[in-house]
């Protein structure tokens, strides 16, 4: 199984290492092995990152990967008017 480094996953997923720590401190994804990332935590981390540019939080995030059948109403249609 390949296994890949922080600075790999940060510039196949486009975030900074900053933000691949907090989504490990969110409990997003696991943090990686000795030998590093693995391709199912890569995958999540691309996950992470679709539902966050859909503007979904951390929290909710959390909720849709601990439970999948979860159906998330929030998003940016949903926050419109806080960011007004």
């Amino acid at each position: 199984m390949p296994f890949h480094t922080t600075d790999t996953v940060c510039g196949i997923v486009g975030v900074l290492p900053e933000t691949l720590r907090r989504w490990r401190r969110a409990g997003l994804i696991s943090p990686p092995s000795k030998e590093g990332y693995s391709d199912a935590q890569l995958a999540c981390a691309l996950r992470v990152l679709d539902l966050t540019a859909g503007g979904n939080t951390l929290f909710d995030i959390h909720a849709t990967l601990r439970w999948p059948g979860l159906a998330l109403r929030g998003g940016w249609t949903f926050r419109e008017e806080d960011m007004l």
